[in-house]
């Protein structure tokens, strides 16, 4: 966002009160319509943008479409011995039929926005010459040659405002980008492995390896609405082999970062040895 995207909207700014002030200078009274005229023909630039920005938001809806798809390509050995490849075809198609109709809908709306801002650049240029015509009429001291600086200097900051629309989406990306930066970078974090106060130690001697799930609900942070374990219990006896198994986005992996504190459980709790996992020293546990 800080390079050619920057530069080419300080320079639509910039264009645009450049314009304002010459007119204003030469025919203060084409200048002042001028002014009312320009919201009018930058807001095709505006809706594009916003549109645009909407697009990129709603591509969170596909994030399922492409699990499915990560996990057959993935697996895909599994896949073609079950002879599944037509059935997960299908599922993806149905998965994807919401975000096609709303981008293909977005997509008709933007080209009808900036078709808009096309024709309102040709308008502009009309308007202004008609405008500048009838002042210039009524008006002896206003000339032909100040009616026609006024009528392209606003032309072309026009133009120059409609090239900064392009990088709509840039900077849509950029904004959304650096408020999951910060917010990382700003969040405190909630289980201190280094700064953590000595607690209960897990020594070789006393472990004995008997792990319990015990009513735990949890959600992620970054998905307060979705919860990925509700109510889930599970006893994995000392010295026992079990095996997870289910679809990606399951809680597969949700469980060993919990059991390891990567996590706290939002309810219930984890026991190792009958004890609360947040009883025993970070650091400890997961050595």
């Amino acid at each position: 966002m800080s390079t050619e995207a920057v530069a080419t909207i300080v320079r639509a700014a910039l264009g645009l009160i450049g314009a304002m002030v010459i007119c204003l200078i030469f025919v203060w009274k084409l200048g002042l319509i001028c002014l009312l005229f320009m919201p009018f023909a930058l807001a095709g630039h505006f809706l594009g943008v916003k549109l645009q920005k909407n697009e990129i938001l709603n591509d969170a809806e596909e994030i399922q479409a492409n699990s499915l798809a990560s996990d057959a390509i993935s697996n895909y050995r599994t896949v073609a011995a079950y002879g599944l490849d037509t059935m997960i075809a299908k599922e993806f198609s149905e998965l994807i039929v919401g975000p096609v109709n709303k981008n293909l809908c977005n997509a008709h709306l933007i080209g009808l926005s900036f078709g808009y801002s096309q024709l309102m650049a040709n308008v502009s240029l009309i308007f202004y010459l008609v405008i500048g015509a009838v002042l210039q009429k009524d008006d002896d001291t206003i000339s032909g040659f100040h009616i026609f600086i006024c009528s392209f200097v606003f032309i072309f900051a026009s133009q120059t405002a409609s090239n900064a629309q392009s990088y709509g989406p840039d900077i849509t990306k950029a904004f959304l980008a650096s408020i999951k930066i910060f917010t990382l970078m700003f969040t405190p974090t909630k289980i201190n492995a280094i700064d953590e106060p000595p607690q209960k130690l897990l020594t070789v001697d006393h472990f004995q390896g008997e792990i319990e799930f015990k009513d735990v609900w949890f959600r992620y942070p970054s998905r307060p609405k979705q919860w990925v374990l509700k109510g889930f219990n599970l006893k994995i006896k000392a010295n026992d082999c079990i095996a997870i198994v289910g679809e990606s986005g399951q809680g597969k992996s949700t469980l060993i970062n919990l059991l390891l504190r990567f996590y706290d459980v939002t309810f219930g709790e984890i026991l190792i040895d009958g004890a609360d996992i947040r009883s025993y020293d970070v650091r400890n546990l997961r050595a």
